[in-house]
Formats: C-alpha cells, sequence, structure tokens
C-alpha cells in the first residue's frame, strides 16, 4: 500500500473520530435538559466547587451554570442563549433539536453522504417545516382569548398562580405595547423574597430612601423629580479655597445650591430619585421638609420611572433655571409607597404611560429566583403568542412536521433526501423525552399519535401526558407560540449545520482569544 493511501486512510479516520466526539459533545448536552421537558420534567441539580446549589427547571439556566469544556457544547449553549434572546423561551428544545439533527446527520455522514449534500438536505427541511408551521398557525385577535392563559400555564410549568398573573399584566399594558418589538413584557418580570405576588400599574424602585425612618407609609397624588447627575455643591479646588476669592465663590456655590434645594420643596416635590450619590446638605435639607430622597437607582428603573410618571431627567445645572422651568420636568402619579420591609419603593398610576410591574416572591431567595424565571417564560411566550400566534404544542406539531418531512425526503432526488430525514427524525426527539419523563412507552405513543393525526388529517392530535389519551391539543389548552417553535428551528439547524461542517478542531495560539467564533 503506498504512502498517499495510507495518508488519505488516516485523514479518513481523524475526520471520522472529529464528528464522532462533536456528535457525543451534543448529545451531552442535550442529555443535561433533555429530562426536563414537558408536564412531567424534573428538575436538575448543579453544584459548584464550594458546595453551592441550583436548582432549576430551565434548559438556559441549566446550561449557563453546567461546566461545559468542549468547543462543540458551547457552540450548542451559545445556540440556546440566542434563542433566549430572540424570543424568550424554547430553550430547551432548541438544545434537543441541535443535538438530534447533528446525531442523525453524523449518522448519514458515517454511510458515505457528502457533507454539502446532507447540509442542503437540512436547510431545505428547516424551510419546509417553517412553511408548514404557518400554514396551520391560529393567530390572537384578543387580550381576553383563553389560548393566551394556556400559553402562559404551559410555558410557566403549569404554575396557574403566575400565569394569571402573566395574562393581567400583559392585559393591563395593552395589545398596541406587546405587538412592539422594541417593548419586552420579560422586563415587567419583578422578584421579591417574601413578597406577596401582585401585578399593579407601576414601578418599584429596588432601593430605599436614605430618610425613610421619616417617611409615611404612603403618599398620595405625588409629584416627583428625576437628578441625572450627583446632588451636591460645585466643587472648589483645595488651593483655591485658601484664597479669598475662592473661598468667596466657594459661598457663592453653597447658597446657589441652598436655593436650588429650596426650589426643588417649592416645586411640591415629594420624591427625589438621583442616579449617584447626595452630600449631607441635601439629606439634612430633604429629611427636614419631609421630602422622601433615593440615591444610586440603576439606569433602567430611572428609564421606567420617567416612561410612567412623565418625569424628565435633568442635571444639577438645570436646578439654576426659574422654579416655572424646573416643575416643567417633574412627574406624577396617584401614589407612591415606602415598602420598608423590603426596602423597596413602589409608584403606583403614574400619569404618562401605563406599565405593568408583575411582582413574584417566595419564602426562599433559591425559590423566588425560580419563579422568576418561570414567570420571565410565560411572560415571553404570551407575548411571541400575541406577535405570532399559536400552534398544537405537547410535540404534537413536531411530529405531524416530521411526518410531512419524510413525505418530502421520499419524493427527493438525490442525497439531499438524506439531510430532510435527517430534520424530520429530529422533529420526533422533544416528543419521545416528553413521552419518557411521563414514564410512559415513547415508541408506542408516537406510533399512536401518529396514526391518529394520518387518520384524522389533524395536526392537532396530541398525547394528555396525566390522562395517557389522545386529545385534540387546542381543546385541550396544549398550545404553543408559533414564533418560538420556527425560531428553535431555525436556530438548531444553524448549528447543526455549523458543527456538521467541522472536520477537525485546532488548538489555536496562546495569545488568540478565548472564545473567537470565525464562521
Amino acid at each position: 500500500m503506498s504512502d498517499h493511501m495510507l495518508t488519505g486512510h488516516h485523514e479518513a479516520e481523524e475526520n471520522f473520530r472529529t464528528l464522532l466526539n462533536n456528535t457525543t459533545a451534543a448529545q451531552a448536552v442535550s442529555r443535561v435538559v433533555e429530562g426536563t421537558i414537558g408536564p412531567k420534567g424534573l428538575d436538575v441539580m448543579l453544584v459548584d466547587n464550594l458546595g453551592r446549589i441550583a436548582v432549576s427547571n430551565d434548559g438556559l439556566t441549566i446550561l449557563k451554570l453546567m461546566e461545559a469544556n468542549h468547543p462543540v457544547a458551547r457552540m450548542i449553549i451559545s445556540a440556546v442563549k440566542s434563542q433566549q434572546s430572540e424570543v424568550g423561551d424554547g430553550t430547551t428544545t432548541t438544545a434537543i433539536l441541535a443535538a438530534a439533527i447533528i446525531a442523525e446527520g453524523s449518522s448519514c455522514i458515517f454511510k458515505g453522504v457528502p457533507v454539502s449534500s446532507l447540509v442542503q438536505g437540512i436547510d431545505k427541511g428547516i424551510k419546509e417545516a417553517i412553511r408548514l408551521i404557518d400554514e396551520v398557525t391560529v393567530h390572537i385577535s384578543s387580550l381576553d382569548h383563553k389560548y393566551l392563559f394556556d400559553t402562559a400555564l404551559i410555558a410557566g410549568r403549569g404554575h396557574e398562580d403566575i400565569a394569571g398573573l402573566v395574562v393581567d399584566g400583559a392585559s393591563l399594558i395593552g395589545m398596541e405595547n406587546l405587538l412592539n418589538p422594541g417593548y419586552k413584557l420579560v422586563d415587567a418580570v419583578v422578584s421579591c423574597e417574601a413578597a406577596a405576588d401582585r401585578v399593579f400599574n407601576g414601578v418599584i424602585i429596588k432601593r430605599e430612601p436614605i430618610n425613610m425612618h421619616i417617611l409615611p407609609e404612603f403618599i398620595s397624588n405625588p409629584v416627583i423629580i428625576v437628578i441625572n447627575d450627583a446632588l451636591g455643591p460645585g466643587k472648589i479646588d483645595n488651593d483655591a479655597l485658601k484664597t479669598d476669592s475662592g473661598f468667596k465663590h466657594y459661598m457663592q456655590s453653597r447658597d446657589l445650591y441652598e436655593h436650588n434645594l429650596q426650589k426643588i420643596r417649592d416645586a411640591g416635590v415629594n420624591l427625589v430619585v438621583v442616579d449617584r450619590g447626595i452630600d449631607d446638605m441635601a439629606e439634612e435639607f430633604f429629611s427636614r421638609s419631609g421630602i422622601a430622597v433615593v440615591q444610586r437607582v440603576s439606569a433602567r428603573e430611572i428609564d421606567d420611572l420617567c416612561r410612567h410618571t412623565g418625569a424628565q431627567k435633568l442635571k444639577r445645572s438645570t436646578l439654576d433655571e426659574n422654579l416655572d422651568q424646573v416643575k416643567q420636568y417633574t412627574g406624577c402619579a396617584e401614589q407612591i409607597r415606602f415598602d420598608k420591609k423590603h426596602r423597596q419603593i413602589l409608584v403606583h398610576g403614574g400619569r404618562s404611560e401605563s406599565f405593568a410591574t408583575i411582582l413574584v416572591g417566595a419564602s426562599t431567595r433559591e425559590a423566588v429566583e425560580e419563579r422568576e424565571r418561570i414567570a420571565q417564560d410565560a411572560a415571553a411566550a404570551v407575548q411571541a403568542a400575541v406577535q405570532d400566534g399559536i400552534v398544537a404544542g405537547g410535540g404534537t406539531l413536531e411530529v405531524w412536521l416530521a411526518e410531512r418531512l419524510q413525505e418530502l425526503a421520499d419524493a427527493e432526488d438525490g442525497l439531499s433526501s438524506y439531510g430532510i430525514s435527517s430534520v424530520s427524525e429530529a422533529l420526533k426527539r422533544p416528543f419521545l423525552c416528553m413521552t419518557a419523563n411521563a414514564g410512559l412507552n415513547p415508541l408506542k405513543k408516537l406510533g399512536e399519535v401518529l396514526s391518529s393525526q394520518k387518520e384524522t388529517g389533524s395536526s392537532s392530535i396530541s398525547l394528555d401526558y396525566s390522562s395517557e389519551k389522545l386529545v385534540d391539543a387546542f381543546e385541550k389548552g396544549i398550545v404553543d407560540p408559533a414564533g418560538v417553535k420556527i425560531n428553535a428551528l431555525k436556530t438548531a439547524g444553524e448549528v447543526a449545520a455549523s458543527v456538521l461542517r467541522i472536520n477537525m478542531i485546532i488548538k489555536m495560539q496562546a495569545d488568540k482569544p478565548d472564545n473567537t467564533f470565525i464562521n
């Protein structure tokens, strides 16, 4: 045998070994979250080297916290993060689909299917699946639609209380805002340990006033001013203070500053919100005047407060203007409540934009964090349902799509049919995982669903994982946002194609960036 043939054989072995290792890494990521999917999915506990624990059912949370060293594992986790960023839900499905497409595609490559033909087929299968999803999507016409609660309940992992809170929050914010791509209902979710669940038209400032001890429990019809600056007199160099002119300028600056503080009081202000610190003079003055003052408030909370109350951010120098001009920067609300127990401020009924706050609480920090993640998933799903409509859930749609894609693959000429078949087989994986998590025979139930879908010609025949009977998904309220399904398919297909194209992994030079990815 020639050296050239030996070299070629060795290269082929290396390529196959790389593909096998990549597939194994992808499947390892998938196995971590497969047990969490569906109504009967369980939790995963993660433990760090200091013994700290995290318990979660959320795919993104688990994958972000787990230790992942293999580059393909990190690619899939990056894809899952992209899914969360785009639509806020469907992260577990994305990981499972990506790993399944990689596994099916690898099997085809081992049989001799060229990678280019395989990837072409995967792309065609994904596009056809998305087209079919569009055909069966049911669009939401109003916020009192029953399917909105069902969507929130499924995404909220069966927590009826959280689903109700999210739907109430969506109704409060209105259809126009939910359809606005720049608005995120997820941002309305706020958590607080030992707090009671509630939805209200207002915002929360998670800082307590520095003079909380002198304040009443609440103030009705408050006037609010927001200072996007530090609050204090102008600074003068120490050397300048030693001169008569410098000291005189310093005293004039302090007099002007005190006059400006009086101006805030005379404007009828009840709450002063500052994004940086305030000095002792301001603290003492506002305390004597019975005015609440809170410092070092986050930029996001300040922006939300301004949008809700109509207040405009002003600089310290703006206070030099006359009283009427300063008043134009103030905002108003129906009430501000000082929550001394949780050391925060609740602003209700702002005079400008409606602003829903979905407050979720629990008895422990770990439970609060998990309920917050559940509420965020439900909020993202509800907004996606309003924007893109809904489809049958519970893995049902994927099973129906798998059968349609296999029909397409059977009719396809050429080796790209293997790529379509790979997507078809991968689409069954979420349903098989959900069925296994429910303690049922996955292959038996898959056969039953496929048979019933074919007999009825319906894409919504599903399995009720509690009664173990076949039902219509829409009648039973087993629904998912169409946009989440579409984005999960796109993301999974893209990362799978990228992984299948890799035939060698080489370590970078030490001075190169650790996480550089060039497509």
